[in-house]
This record gives C-alpha cells, sequence and structure tokens, in this order.
C-alpha cells in the first residue's frame, strides 16, 4: 500500500516550500479586489471590493487570499513618460506554518495586469511564502519599435558616462518585466499566468531559493531590453537561511514559452563579477552581439547552492536561442525530463528580417537551439524531445561538467547536433499531431498540438525510472499499481495486499479473476453480513478535506445480491462508532465487474477504518473480488493500474489513444465512447455505460419515464409503466422508492381517483375526480359509470340544469365563489354583483371644480328609489382625507345620491369678494369674465364654465341676472341680509354641452334636480364622481387645505370621450396648434413649485416642442406564437445606426387595450435622445374586452412568455439590438407581468420596472438564473391594487393570493439575498426604499407615493416618471450585472 506523506515528512524530506502544497492554515481570510470597488470598501465580499490590488495585499495575512476580478489594472501615469513604477507591488510574506499568502484571479476571471513602467508584479526583496496565479500580464513591447529601442540604448550608454554613475539612467519602459523580484526570495509559486509583449523577461528572480513555476505561457518578451533577458529567468540563486540541500527546490514545470527573443546588443552600465565575461568588450558600449533570448534560463547561482533545478514538461518553441539553458551554477544540478523543444534558435531569422527592414545585422550565439548545460554540478537528460530545423543547430550542449555523473537516456534528438560520443537518444521524427508553422518568424500556436501520433516513436519509450507523474496537461503517466503517487491508498493487487485486512473474514491474492492486470483480493470465509476485507486510515486523513473513493468488485461464481463501501469511525465522547456509507448498495454479479465510487469528507475521529461488504449471507455464496481500488484527495488525478508494459513516453505530451468525448477512456475500452463518463458506471452491466444508456437500470422503463432510473423495479408490478410500483414493500422502501400514487396515470392522485386502477384515456373529467364526466359503453365496459357532479361544485348536474347554473363550470358568474358556496351563502350564482365579498356598490372622489382638489368630509347618502319614491333602505358615507368615499350595500335598479358638505370658517371668510360679484354681473350680459382686460393674462382665455353659472346662480332660478350679481356682493361685504354660504354637488359625468348651440346649456330645469340629488341605474353604473361648486365663488378662488391632493386629469378627458362637452367645462385651456388638442393643467396658484405626488396625467397625444409629434399610432408588426398570430407595436428612434441599441417593452395595464401606452409620448422622446428601441405588445382579449397578461405561469404554460420572445426575436431582425440592454416598464396588470418576466426570462430582461403591479403569494415557478434588478412606484391609496394587503386574482385566471406591496418587495430581497436596506425621504408625501448588497449585483428599489393612487404620475418627486424609470435601469448590463 502506497500512502500519502504526512506533514512531518514534507518539511523534512522536501523543504520548507512543502508547505505551500499542504493547503492547510490556521488563518485563513479572503479579500476582494474590483476595477469597479473602492478602497474605502470592506473588502471582505465579493459585494464589498477594493479598488487597488495594493489595498488587498495590506489587508492580507498569512494564510489569506486577495482575489481580484475582471478589469485592467494599470500604473500610476500609465501610457505617459519612460520612467514608470510597478502596477502590483508585493512587500508582505506568508508563514511557512499559518501558510503562504496567495494572490490570484476570482474563479471564472480574468484580470489584466497592464504596465508601461519597471514590472507588471513586483516582489520586494526578503518576501517569502507567496502564490501568484491567474493573471494576464501585459507590457508595453507593442507600442515599441527598432529604432526607439536602439535609442534608449544609445541614452543609456550617454547618461550613465558608460559605466560612471549607473544610477543616472532611470528609464523603465525598455526594460520592463512581467512578474520578477530582486533580492532575496523564498518559497514563491507563480503558476497559471500569461506573461506577454514585456520588453523585458516576462518572470524573472534573482537571489531566490525554493521557487516554483508552472503552467505558464510566456511569448513575445524581452524584443527591446539591451540588458540581455530571457523569457523566464532564475539568476543569482542562493540558499535560504541554514537550507544548503541537494533536494529539488527550483522548478519549472508545465510553462509554454514561445517567440521570445532579443533585437538589441547587450549593454550593461556595469557587469556584475559573477558573470565570467567571455571578452573584455562583454557588455560595452561598443559590444554589437546579441546575447541572450532563451526560453528558461538559469544563470550564475551562487558558488556554493547546492539545490537542484527541475526542468519538467515544458513546451518550448521558436525562442531566440535555447529552449532551456542551465549555466554558472557550478554547485546545483539539473535535471532536463520529458521536455519538448521544437524550431528554438530562430535569432538569425529575425535577424534576416530586420535586415530587410532597413536596420543592421546582430549576430548571436549562432544556431544553439536545444537544452544547454554549462559550467554546473551534473545534469540528468531524459525523456526530452528536441527538433531543431537542421542539422546546423545544436539540439544538446553538456560543456565545463564540474561531474562526471551526466546522465542522458531516452530522448529523441532530430536533426540537431550532440556530442560526440554521447549515447542515450534516437535520431528520429516524434511525429508531432500538428506542429506550429512558422510565419515572417513567428510561431503560430493557435490550433498548434504537440502531441503525439500514433505511430511516433517517442511512444512507450521513455526511461520510468526518471518520469515525472503527469504530463504538460496533468494527465497521469503509465506507472506500476505500486509506483508512488498523491493518493492516500491504492493498490491493484499484483504482488501484495497493501494493508487490506480481513474482518471476520479470510482474505487471499487470486489469479482467477482481475480488472485490470492479472491478480485481485479475493474475500472468503464470510459468516456474518458484515464480514469484508478492511483497510484502517487512521491518521492518513486531513480534517475537513474531501476525498475520492473507487473500487471494482465482482462476485464469486455463483453468486447474488449487492455491495457496498463504508466508513466505520470511531469518535471521542461517543460509545457507538459511526459508520458513514460511501455508496448506496448496488447490485453486483458473478459475470462483470462493479464499479462502486463515492465521497467522504472527513472530521476528527480516533479511530477510522473503510470496509467493502458483499452480499448479505443469505443472499447467496457471499464470496467476492476486489480490484483496483484507491483513495485520493478530492481534485488529484487518480492511480492508473494499466500492465507495466505500458511504459512512458518521450517529451511533454503523453500519447492517449483516441478519446472522442474526452473523458480518458479510450475509445477501444470505452463503454460510452460518445459520452464522457470517465468513471465507466454501468449499474445495469449491460456493457453500455449509464451515461448513454436510454434505460440505466435495465426495468424496460426509458429514463425519461422512470420515476426512479438508477433502481431496477425487479417483480414489483408497475401498471402504468413509469418506473415507480404500484404497491412498496420493506424492500422496496429500503432501496429508496415509495409506491406511485397515480397508478392508472390519468393525472389524477389514487387518494383522489374514483377509479385508481382504470384510466381515463380521451374521457373528459371536468373537476378531475377520476370519474368521467360521459360514460359510453366502452367506458362502461371498463367497470365504470359517468360522475353525476362533472364540475365537483357540491351541486347535482341535473339540478345545476333546472336553476340554470353550468354543470361543467364551478362558478357561473365567475365571482370567485362556487355555485355550490353561494347557494349556502345565500346569494345568487347567476350575479356577478351578489357575492359574499364582492366589491363596494357605490363609490367615486369628490373634488373642486375649477383647481381640482380632492374635498374631504362631504356626506353623503345613497338610496334606492322605485317609481321616484325613496326605499326605506338608505346608507351613508363621508368622503376621506383624499376625497374618496365607497357605500357597501347595493341596491338594484334606480338610485340617488345626495351629498352636503358644510362650509369652514376659512370658507366663510375673503373666498367670496366684490371681484365674483363682477364676474356674475358679466355672465349677465354676455361678457366673459375670464378675459383680463389688462391683457397681462393667458393668451387665450377659459370660457365660462357650467360651474361658474351655477356658481354664480344664487337664488336658483337658472338664469344669471344683476340680481345674483348684488347678491353676490351682500356675501362679499358679509351684509346680515346676504344668502348664506353653501356648497353644491353635480354629479362628474352630467354634459352640460349642448351641441346644437355649440355651447354650455346651463338654464334646464334637470340641472337643478341633478344638483339636488344624482340618480343613476345600478349595477350600470357604479362609479360616481362629483363636483363641488361653492355658491358665489364664481372666479373659483377656494384653495384647497395644504394637505389636499389634485384629482388625476384623465377623469376629466374620459369625461369628454363619454359624455362630451369641453376641457372648458373643468377649467382647462382647449387651444389647437395645427389640428392637435394641446391641454393646459390650471393649477392652484397658492401652490406654485410645490411637489404634488399625486399630480396625474395622461399624456397619450402631445407634442413635445421639437416639432415632432409623438404618441401617434405606431407601426404593427405580427409574429407567430405557438401557431396563434398576434401582433405588436414598435417605435425605432429617429437616430438608429447600425450600431445596437437597447430595447424596452412597454406592458399596458388590463384595461388598456390597444391603446397608446400611458405617456408614450414621453417615452419616444426618451427613445430619439437615447438612442431606445420600444416595443409594446398587446396582451390578449377576455370574452369582456379586458385585457390579459398570463400570470403564474409554468413550463406547461408560457404563450406571452413565448411571444415575448418572439417579439424580441423579430425586432431585432429588422434592427441591430444590444442583447445585453433589454428592459421592460409594466403598468398595473402590465407590472404584474414585468415580475413573470424576471421570474421566467431573467436571462433576457437586464431589468424591470413595475408600476402600480403586484405578483402572486406563491408564485408556481420563480426560480430566475440570474437576479434581475427591479424598480417599483406604488401608491398608498391605490384602489385597484391595495398596497397594505393581499387580495385575490379575478376569476377568468386563477392566479391565487396577490401579495401586498411591502411583501412584494420582501420577497424579491430575500430572493437575492440582499444584505443592506436604507430608506429616505424625497418629500414629504415620497418615501424610497433600496435593497441593496445583493447577489449577482443586483438591486431593489421601492417609491412609496404616500397620496398615490392606482393611475400613473407624471412625475416622481421632481422627476419625470419615464425618466426616473430609465436613470434606474440603465444602470444595468447583462456583462456587468
Amino acid at each position: 500500500m502506497v500512502k500519502k506523506l504526512n506533514k512531518t515528512c514534507w518539511i523534512s524530506c522536501f523543504g520548507v516550500s512543502a508547505l505551500l502544497l499542504i493547503g492547510s492554515t490556521l488563518h485563513a481570510a479572503d479579500w476582494y479586489v474590483s476595477a469597479m470597488g473602492s478602497d474605502s470598501n470592506s473588502g471582505k465580499s465579493i459585494e464589498s471590493p477594493f479598488l487597488t490590488i495594493a489595498q488587498g495585499i495590506a489587508s492580507a495575512e498569512a494564510g489569506d487570499t486577495v482575489y481580484v476580478m475582471d478589469g485592467i489594472y494599470r500604473n500610476s501615469n500609465y501610457g505617459n513618460g519612460q520612467t514608470n513604477g510597478p502596477v502590483v507591488r508585493i512587500n508582505k510574506s506568508g508563514d511557512p506554518v499559518l501558510g503562504p499568502i496567495t494572490l490570484r484571479n476570482l474563479p471564472g476571471h480574468k484580470p489584466k495586469i497592464q504596465f508601461d513602467g519597471s514590472f507588471g508584479i513586483n516582489f520586494a526583496a526578503n518576501t517569502s511564502h507567496f502564490i501568484v496565479e491567474g493573471f494576464e500580464v501585459e507590457g508595453a513591447s507593442a507600442s515599441i519599435d527598432y529604432t526607439q529601442a536602439m535609442n534608449d540604448r544609445n541614452y543609456k550608454i550617454e547618461v550613465t558616462q558608460d559605466g560612471v554613475n549607473c544610477a543616472l539612467y532611470k528609464n523603465t519602459l525598455f526594460s520592463g518585466r512581467g512578474i520578477s523580484g530582486y533580492g532575496p526570495h523564498n518559497n514563491i509559486i507563480v503558476r497559471n499566468n500569461i506573461v506577454h509583449d514585456t520588453p523585458g523577461s516576462g518572470i524573472r528572480f534573482n537571489k531566490s531559493d525554493h521557487m516554483i513555476i508552472e503552467d505558464n505561457e510566456v511569448y513575445n518578451t524581452t524584443w527591446w531590453t539591451s540588458s540581455a533577458s530571457s523569457a523566464i529567468v532564475l539568476a543569482e540563486s542562493q540558499a535560504a537561511l541554514g537550507d544548503n540541500g541537494t533536494e529539488v527546490k527550483m522548478i519549472f514545470r508545465a510553462n509554454k514559452v514561445y517567440n521570445n527573443w532579443n533585437r538589441i546588443p547587450f549593454y550593461m552600465c556595469r557587469v556584475p563579477d559573477n558573470a565570467a565575461p567571455p571578452s573584455p568588450e562583454y557588455g560595452t558600449a561598443g559590444y554589437t552581439t546579441i546575447q541572450d533570448g532563451q526560453g528558461l534560463y538559469v544563470t550564475r547561482s551562487d558558488p556554493d547552492y547546492a539545490g537542484t533545478f527541475l526542468f519538467e514538461n515544458n513546451l518550448l518553441v521558436n525562442n531566440g536561442k535555447n529552449g532551456i539553458n542551465f549555466d554558472h551554477s557550478g554547485s546545483a544540478k539539473g535535471i532536463y525530463r520529458n521536455n519538448t523543444l521544437y524550431f528554438n534558435g530562430v535569432h538569425n531569422i529575425i535577424q534576416d528580417i530586420s535586415v530587410a527592414a532597413g536596420n543592421p545585422r546582430h549576430i548571436g550565439t549562432n544556431k544553439v537551439a536545444g537544452l544547454n548545460a554549462r559550467a554546473v554540478g551534473s545534469v540528468e537528460v531524459v525523456n526530452n524531445i528536441v527538433v531543431t530545423r537542421d542539422n546546423q543547430y545544436s539540439a544538446l550542449v553538456l560543456d565545463k561538467i564540474s561531474s562526471t555523473d551526466k546522465l542522458i537516456s531516452g530522448n529523441i534528438f532530430f536533426n540537431g547536433k550532440v556530442p560526440s560520443g554521447a549515447g542515450g537518444y534516437v535520431n528520429e521524427d516524434p511525429q508531432f499531431l500538428k506542429p506550429s508553422a512558422i510565419t515572417d518568424g513567428f510561431a503560430q500556436m493557435e490550433g498548434a498540438d504537440f502531441s503525439l501520433m500514433p505511430s511516433s516513436p517517442a511512444i512507450n519509450s521513455g526511461d520510468s525510472s526518471y518520469s515525472p507523474i503527469n504530463d504538460f496537461n496533468k494527465i497521469l503517466r503509465p506507472v506500476s499499481s505500486q509506483s508512488s503517487t498523491n493518493a492516500i491508498s491504492f493498490s491493484g493487487f499484483e504482488s501484495s495486499m497493501d494493508g487490506w485486512m480481513q474482518w471476520s473474514s479470510a482474505l487471499e491474492l487470486s489469479n482467477e479473476h482481475a480488472h485490470s492486470g492479472e491478480k485481485s483480493l479475493y474475500v472468503g470465509g464470510r459468516s456474518k453480513n458484515y464480514s469484508s476485507a478492511r483497510l484502517y486510515l487512521t491518521g492518513d486523513l486531513t480534517v475537513d478535506e474531501t476525498y475520492l473513493f473507487s473500487a471494482w468488485v465482482r462476485l464469486a461464481v455463483g453468486g447474488s445480491g449487492t455491495s457496498k463501501a463504508t466508513i466505520r469511525a470511531e469518535i471521542s465522547g461517543q460509545s457507538e462508532p459511526a459508520y458513514i456509507d460511501l455508496t448506496n448498495e448496488i447490485i453486483i454479479s458473478d459475470s462483470n465487474w462493479t464499479h462502486l465510487s463515492g465521497e467522504y469528507t472527513h472530521s476528527a475521529v480516533e479511530n477510522i477504518f473503510l470496509y467493502i461488504k458483499g452480499p448479505q449471507i443469505g443472499d447467496g455464496l457471499g464470496n467476492y473480488f476486489i480490484d483496483d481500488f484507491y483513495m485520493i484527495p478530492k481534485g488529484s488525478s487518480p492511480p492508473s493500474f494499466l500492465a507495466d508494459t505500458d511504459i512512458v513516453d518521450i517529451g511533454a505530451f503523453e500519447y492517449r489513444p483516441p478519446d472522442t468525448d474526452g473523458d480518458l477512456v479510450a475509445d477501444a475500452s470505452d463503454n460510452c465512447p460518445n459520452t464522457s463518463n470517465a468513471d465507466q458506471s454501468d449499474i445495469d452491466q449491460d456493457n453500455l455505460g449509464d451515461a448513454c444508456d436510454l434505460d440505466i437500470d435495465g426495468d424496460g422503463v426509458l429514463n425519461l419515464s422512470d420515476s426512479y432510473p438508477l433502481l431496477n423495479l425487479g417483480g414489483l408490478s408497475d401498471k402504468d409503466r413509469d418506473g415507480r410500483p404500484d404497491e412498496c414493500d420493506t424492500s422496496c422502501i429500503s432501496l429508496g422508492m415509495v409506491a406511485d400514487d397515480d397508478d392508472d396515470n390519468d393525472g389524477v392522485l389514487d387518494f383522489s381517483d374514483f377509479y385508481p386502477l382504470i384510466s381515463l384515456g380521451e374521457l373528459s373529467d371536468t373537476d378531475g375526480d377520476g370519474r368521467p364526466d360521459e360514460c359510453d359503453s366502452s367506458c362502461i365496459s371498463l367497470g365504470m359509470v359517468a360522475d353525476d357532479d362533472d364540475d365537483n361544485d357540491g351541486i347535482n348536474d341535473s339540478e345545476e340544469t333546472s336553476i340554470g347554473t353550468d354543470p361543467l363550470g364551478l362558478d357561473t358568474d365567475g365571482d370567485n365563489f362556487s355555485d355550490g358556496q353561494e347557494l349556502l351563502d345565500g346569494t345568487n350564482p347567476l350575479d356577478g354583483e351578489d357575492c359574499v365579498s364582492c366589491a363596494s356598490a357605490v363609490f367615486g372622489i369628490a373634488y373642486h371644480w375649477k383647481n381640482h382638489a380632492l374635498l374631504r368630509s362631504v356626506n353623503l347618502s345613497l338610496a334606492g328609489i322605485t317609481d321616484d319614491n325613496e326605499n326605506q333602505f338608505s346608507e351613508d358615507a363621508t368622503s376621506d382625507l383624499l376625497g374618496h368615499y365607497a357605500f357597501v350595500n347595493k341596491y338594484y335598479g334606480t338610485n340617488r345620491l345626495k351629498a352636503h358638505k358644510s362650509v369652514t370658517a376659512a370658507e366663510a371668510g375673503n373666498v367670496i369678494s366684490s371681484s365674483d360679484a363682477l364676474a356674475a354681473l358679466k355672465i349677465a350680459v354676455g361678457i366673459n369674465p375670464n378675459i383680463d382686460p389688462d391683457g397681462a393674462g393667458p393668451s387665450q382665455a377659459l370660457a365660462v364654465s357650467p360651474y361658474q353659472f351655477i356658481a354664480a346662480d344664487i337664488n336658483g332660478d337658472g338664469r344669471v341676472t344683476s340680481l345674483d350679481a348684488l347678491e353676490i356682493l351682500k356675501m362679499a361685504v358679509r351684509l346680515e341680509t346676504a344668502e348664506a354660504r353653501r356648497w353644491v354637488f353635480v354629479g362628474a359625468d352630467y354634459d352640460f354641452w349642448d351641441d346644437t348651440t355649440e355651447s354650455f346649456e346651463t338654464t334646464r330645469s334637470d340641472i337643478f334636480s341633478d344638483i339636488d340629488g344624482i340618480t343613476f341605474e345600478y349595477p350600470e353604473k357604479r362609479e360616481q364622481n362629483i363636483v363641488g361648486v361653492l355658491i358665489g365663488d364664481v372666479n373659483g378662488d377656494w384653495s384647497a387645505p395644504d394637505e389636499s391632493a389634485m384629482a388625476d386629469q384623465t377623469i376629466f378627458k374620459e369625461q369628454i370621450a363619454l359624455h362630451g362637452g369641453s376641457l372648458a367645462q373643468w377649467g382647462l385651456v382647449d387651444t389647437t396648434q395645427d389640428g392637435e388638442e394641446v391641454i393646459n393643467y390650471s393649477k392652484d396658484n397658492s401652490k406654485e413649485g410645490e411637489d404634488v405626488a399625486s399630480e396625474l396625467v395622461d399624456d397619450k397625444d402631445g407634442d413635445t416642442g421639437s416639432g415632432k409629434n409623438y404618441g401617434q399610432n405606431l407601426p404593427s408588426n405580427e409574429v407567430v406564437v405557438n401557431g396563434t398570430v398576434r401582433d405588436y407595436f414598435s417605435y425605432i428612434p429617429t437616430n438608429s445606426n447600425t450600431s445596437s441599441m437597447p430595447l424596452l417593452y412597454l406592458l399596458n395595464g388590463g384595461s388598456a387595450g390597444r391603446t397608446p401606452f400611458e405617456q408614450q409620448s414621453e417615452f419616444e422622446v426618451l427613445a430619439d435622445r437615447e438612442g431606445l428601441v420600444l416595443a409594446i405588445p398587446v396582451g390578449m382579449q377576455l370574452s369582456s374586452n379586458e385585457g390579459a397578461w398570463q400570470l403564474n405561469t409554468d413550463r406547461s404554460s408560457m404563450q406571452d412568455i413565448d411571444y415575448i420572445e418572439a417579439i424580441y426575436t423579430d425586432i431585432s431582425s429588422r434592427v441591430a439590438i444590444d442583447s445585453s440592454r433589454v428592459y421592460a416598464v409594466g403598468y398595473s396588470l402590465g407590472g404584474m407581468f414585468s415580475y413573470e418576466l424576471a421570474c421566467q426570462m431573467s436571462n433576457r430582461f437586464t431589468a424591470i420596472g413595475s408600476l402600480a403591479g403586484s405578483m402572486p403569494v406563491l408564485p408556481s415557478s420563480c426560480n430566475p438564473s440570474r437576479n434581475v434588478p427591479i424598480l417599483h412606484i406604488h401608491g398608498v391609496l391605490d384602489e385597484i391594487i391595495p398596497y397594505e394587503s393581499q387580495w385575490n386574482w379575478k376569476a377568468w385566471n386563477s392566479v391565487g393570493t396577490m401579495t401586498d406591496i411591502p411583501g412584494l418587495v420582501d420577497f424579491w430581497s430575500n430572493l437575492y439575498n440582499c444584505t443592506l436596506q436604507s430608506t429616505s425621504t424625497i418629500n414629504s408625501s415620497i418615501e424610497l426604499d433600496v435593497r441593496e448588497g445583493c447577489s449577482g449585483g443586483a438591486r431593489v428599489e421601492h417609491y412609496r407615493i404616500q397620496n398615490g393612487t392606482h393611475a400613473w404620475p407624471v412625475t416622481v418627486g421632481k422627476i419625470d416618471t419615464p425618466e426616473l424609470f430609465w436613470s434606474f435601469m440603465s444602470l444595468f448590463s447583462l456583462e456587468s450585472n
């Protein structure tokens, strides 16, 4: 058995650097950095990141990780100057016990370090125990050319006086290094980075020890520096204090390095003493030689440094000089194993191209292109592939090696020169699958593949004694089943039991069966159910680490039953051991091997072992075989159990037989060759893997129809063939199954099914009780009879026919109460207005005729009348603070409404003045009192309102005369004989307009009867708004209390549409411009400048002042949705161009039908300004002509969702739409539907807005894959969709109970895991509730309008409502959220 090394052995056997690899730390905090963050944030979450990497490093301690998110991070002064500093400065260290500090990308993110200074990432001197991984580091080479670089070399020579004063040269632009550090370092890991276009080295460290540089991609580096750099460099390596061992301490592993070379002759202000210059001119001003440009380079190590440098699994292509160069390290050892080098030594080709461009030629060390070792202690060169351009290039150079210990074994050196007399290689074409093409000196690496062809001589030709465990792609190389891996334990049982022990059984190695190799472990002599083989794991596992278990089992001949793997753990303080199953009971056979696999997360225990149990004794012989077992840390590569005849391949890439699905199982032995299934699981042992088996459990029921696709039914009955047994006994239950609750599969559960074993087939069943509505002879032959209550409303079908209700309809009158319930309640099941909780009988608002302020404390009485005689029944009501009133009882037929209001002290004061008397006198003589005599008034005065006639007719004789004016004057000067001040009320829908005379008719007698009482027919008329007139106040100067709100202007336009008349009737200017109606709202001047939250307008037509008419009829477009033709309206902005534009859906309310959307003209203006495409869908119409949007959808009912998607497809085919910026705003029912979009189309819609909408308390399907930002606006006094209370949805669509608005906001806040809430006051009547810190970057905002009703507000605070929606939604895009 092979055991994983414990922590003590890591330290003593491999040095302090091994602590970095253990991954167990005592202190571990996470910090976050984002290009969109702030250094004033906490930095402790993705939602609150720092802005700078420096702040993240400053906050981190040993064992911590700093995660960096997407974005570009640059040095100060980027783009300016030539002396800039680094982007990131690492000046902190981790700890050998507490763990390293890790600076890395947030998984899934690709942060870029972009620099034009000294370094991308720079390590300060004396830093240690640090990991850098997951960055793209980009230098400034693309902005530099040959002339600039040569000029800089000359400047360096000049300013330093050719070595006299080196400190005077400060340019960093031409020598910037990607990831680098100068000064002592140790225990540093640089992995998984992409470093490119750096003028100097991509990765370089001086004076370091215990370094791991792995899995990096480095290209296009070292072009422009005159400092003789290479792609990845370790220079002047020196031992950490007290640690000068000979073990592997410096590792270059699996790096991809290409297209790195020098263009500028070497110059160094002062050549180091340890450089061993080959000539006096070396590195001086007159030196014209290109010195470096290696792929991997180790040089000038401390003469006493005894550590070993390991180069393994690296891919080096088309670099300037050698692929790997190891020199001037006299006491150190170099191990080159399984590297692939191709066409290095490109220096002369690059010089040819440079000369052709008009530059001088610079010589270099000619024709070096492979592995080089010079003036070092010793080398091992094993299993490498070196391919050179021709036989003039060197493939291997070994020079001045101080020891005779030169191992060369298992290499391929194709074309290149090797030392005379050297062995350990062949000169054959390695046959790469697709080596990179070389174009204009550059290796084209995209699409290149240096893996081996099946006929390659590198396959099975390596020296296994010196092989790495994995190859470049982390694929496990073939090793003996007894070779070392990182497994906790594994065995192929070829030569020993590897620690497995008997547990009330007998064990032996057997060659009767083997899953791989020749032998397996036989478990016999079983006397008890638990008799098995066990493996002790005490002390081998790490707390909180997760491990993968795998083994293959097979029964002895004649056996039957199941097997499973279990952990038995003894825990301190517990009297009984704990048993943790790693697998379920799995059926095994004596004819095939069955795979057992599972996971185990370890916790603290005193004693622990694993055992693999066979069948229960009563099931058969019970003996069994085990083979190819392993237990490894999760994420590790599993060991190989291939026969030892499979030998390691030469080069960085292990040959892999054809593997179509990429699951690391060759097609020839893969039970699902086209579907990835590394575990080869095959539950029903039919040699077809579970991943591609349409019937995994082999019970004859296909997976898609099988309720238990992994459990075979055996002999259990399954009448409806759904894979679930009709009845489930204890054995069935023990397997995890339950009995079928719909045995006949007719959609009616057995406990509700009148005939649970007889399917209804195509027979109708209105009430879903499993009994057919009608039963023909075929139905009778099956033993069924017809249902006598088809709709299950508690009333027999024949009785329903006699009383007129629908026997197939639960609720005939559609009032949300079943017919049977209404009979119990004593209400009429045929009258939709007669139910226990139907809406109020009569309701409305009271408002002033001119300034439209809503009137409080108006006393109203309602009575039903017959033949003009009052009934004995009547009811009283009073208008509330906002002028609303409502009655409870209903009086069918003719009703009369009376209204009265007391005159307040203020109204008894100066409201009526001599100007009112003058106005009455003008009316009496036929002069319009509204015309301003000095010309300073409105350009076009209001016509005389009929309410002015009423206010002026003091004596109520139907005429306005000078006598009325005199009476008003008496009221103004408060004579005792003056008429008492009084209010009168008129129905708002009263038609004063006379079409014949085209004027207001005020002398008809029925006006006065209307003043005394409004008569109407109920229920045809339910809403009765009333207009208040203060008698004598002809000019309408009555001023509302400060807290009064204003009536909705849409009321007045609707009155015109329904009853005729003119806007002047309500104190509104009606002018005409080019045939268009323009409406100016005459407001109470005493409130000028005040924000009135509930000021409302219906602006469906208008001129914005730009000369363009908005709000007109828009073009209609047709789409086909599930076979149904539907249409929608669209608006393309006038400034549209070829660039993609955002798309905004406007979702109308339920009664809007095909009319324009609320404030559509403002949205069109917004669309032109912002380059925004509008789509206005049309809801389906019900038989009542009420518009409907489909709410509470599920997967079987998605018509309106499909309609919205069809609109997107259609409109994006005609204009370029930015798919990351699609939004929706809905009003009323449209606002409800906007929440459906957030639930069902979260990947389509970026953000949504809802005004006066709601959603179900229990949505049937709302699991968005992305959190959609939401803005909700709602009035507290909404009379249609209540703000504070839940309510039941309309009868035509059984949506269920709708939520209150606070509950709605909480629903989304909780769903999005929002952690922050704040409230602010916009003005005296508007409050903003904000939910932030939500997952996925979402946000929820809610404007609560205290005086708001169900109408659409013109503004919210001082912001136009469309602008408010857009300012919120435009903050988000699918790319940023």
